[in-house]
């Protein structure tokens, strides 16, 4: 649901083309989409792409905004979606939420300005 919830705000942004940066905020979508998948897939969260198809697009989307649209972005952000939904019921991980709200602290006090 984090994963999702954030998605959508980031979609939000996107198609209100908030600050006039809205290929900033598809990249952040998807991106966060593709993590979700990719941490169901492997139990493991890691920032590296390691899809050079979806590396691509994302580069794609954020150096060249001009060649997509909205609604090719949605798309890829729906199957994405679908794709989560379908592993999300194989998922047998129990998180350790004291573990994550530990780290999502340290996180946040290293990066504060």
């Amino acid at each position: 649901d984090a994963f999702v919830g954030y998605g959508l705000n980031q979609r939000k942004k996107m198609l209100d083309k908030h600050l006039d940066r809205w290929n900033k905020y598809a990249v952040a979508y998807l991106r966060t989409l593709w993590n979700l998948c990719d941490l169901l897939e492997t139990g493991t969260f890691s920032l590296q792409v390691k899809d050079l198809e979806f590396k691509h697009r994302l580069l794609q989307i954020r150096n060249f905004p001009e060649s997509l649209t909205f609604g090719q972005v949605i798309d890829d952000a729906e199957i994405l979606k679908r794709r989560a939904d379908e592993l999300l019921p194989k998922c047998k991980h129990e998180p350790d939420l004291n573990k994550v709200n530990e780290f999502l602290l340290k996180v946040r006090k290293e990066f504060w300005e």
